[in-house]
């Protein structure tokens, strides 16, 4: 991948972060009275940015088109150091229709995102200098 890609490709990264604490956000803040379509439709798009960073953070990408954290240091090497179990969970349960779904399951939204976070705050002592302010976090407003 060329710099200029990931340059393009970390802004989507950014993205993803932006919408893992906005969602987080707002689920921690719901309301008992909020109707639960919005609820679950708030639930799912976190775990789905939950997903995503973890697919980034970890992949060793099996497609040419995958943007994963390791090609933002030196080496080419990084990958998180372990990955929360409830990833495996979100894939059966909100990526894709399975006999899994039938448990309904207590999601740990403030646990979920600070693994998260943690994991990335890991990978950003990898990135190389030059590419580190591409991470520079943009946060959406509530």
């Amino acid at each position: 991948m060329d710099e200029e890609t990931r340059r393009a490709a970390a802004g989507h990264v950014r993205y993803e972060r932006a919408m893992l604490r906005a969602t987080a956000g707002y689920l921690v803040a719901a309301r008992e009275d909020d109707p639960r379509f919005h609820h679950y439709a708030q639930l799912e798009s976190f775990l789905m940015h939950v997903r995503n960073l973890w697919d980034f953070l970890d992949s060793n990408g099996d497609r040419p088109d995958d943007v994963l954290a390791k090609l933002y240091n030196d080496d080419g090497s990084w990958r998180a150091s372990s990955v929360p179990p409830e990833v495996k969970l979100i894939n059966k349960h909100v990526a894709h229709i399975t006999t899994k779904r039938l448990v309904d399951l207590a999601w740990n939204v403030p646990g979920l995102e600070a693994v998260t976070l943690q994991g990335f705050a890991e990978f950003l002592e990898t990135v190389t200098p030059g590419r580190r302010p591409w991470f520079d976090w943009i946060e959406l407003q509530a």
